[in-house]
């Protein structure tokens, strides 16, 4: 048996398919293979501004190029584990030693730069923060305060907030983020608060999903299922993409996609 379709049917049946693809969801966005992968039971993964990747497990880190290969590591087990890493500035990856309450900086080959600033010398205990600052020296959030402190290159305070209201969570895991002119003070799931860069107070917003990160300076979340994106002040959390399977423990942008975190892997994607 033989069908045939006259040009104007087969117009028409193009139409309906082009209709059906339009009005798929467009935030729902399949996830793909990773298109680089690491076997690896790390504990943190950054990436700076230049591409450049870094994954950490308790007792060393290793920097990779934005093609996936090993270029740099440091590794010191006297100083105890690393505890957070900051690479906003690509010359200069901050180290937080939580176990010891000190902060290490290393160059672009991870190289140290000066010895560790031990913070309980300085006067500032508690620590459960750091981020380094464009404006020079370094961001802490003093559990013990409730404050957020900027510490200038001779470890001397810059600049020191109001005690932080926070509702609740625990303040032992906040994460301390320079974006543009502002800083911000992630408590997950929970609320995000918003400083100047003097330590002003602006605004408190709610972060309904246990994890966070920027691109660039867009605010990204994310749970064991789906990312979501803020897109203004006033609007909500919109999901964007679907996540692989293995509940992510961490996510980060780089090099135009995303880096992700398991428990056994930590793997590059376009999502």
């Amino acid at each position: 048996m033989i069908f045939s379709v006259s040009r104007g049917s087969l117009a028409g049946i193009t139409l309906i398919l082009l209709a059906l693809w339009a009005s798929a969801p467009a935030h729902r966005v399949r996830a793909q293979e990773p298109a680089m992968s690491w076997t690896v039971q790390a504990s943190g993964i950054s990436a700076d501004r230049l591409g450049f990747i870094y994954i950490h497990t308790p007792g060393q880190l290793v920097k990779y190029s934005p093609a996936g290969d090993s270029l740099y590591s440091w590794s010191n087990p006297l100083l105890g584990n690393i505890g957070r890493i900051c690479t906003l500035d690509p010359m200069k990856t901050l180290i937080f030693i939580a176990d010891f309450n000190q902060i290490l900086f290393l160059d672009k080959t991870l190289s140290p730069i000066a010895d560790p600033v031990n913070l309980d010398d300085t006067g500032f205990t508690g620590v459960t923060a750091a981020s380094t600052s464009k404006l020079g020296g370094y961001w802490i959030f003093q559990g013990s305060s409730r404050q957020i402190i900027r510490i200038g290159a001779d470890n001397r305070p810059i600049a020191r907030s109001m005690p932080v209201n926070v509702a609740s969570g625990n303040p032992d895991r906040a994460l301390l983020i320079e974006s543009g002119d502002q800083l911000l003070l992630v408590i997950p799931g929970v609320e995000i608060h918003e400083f100047d860069l003097f330590g002003n107070f602006i605004r408190k917003t709610p972060l309904p999903y246990p994890g966070f990160t920027l691109r660039d300076q867009e605010w990204i979340s994310f749970d064991h299922l789906n990312l979501y994106r803020k897109t203004g002040i006033l609007s909500g959390w919109e999901q964007f993409a679907t996540l692989p399977p293995g509940k992510p423990a961490e996510i980060c942008a780089a090099n135009g996609g995303w880096i992700i975190r398991f428990k056994e892997s930590v793997g590059w994607y376009h999502l």
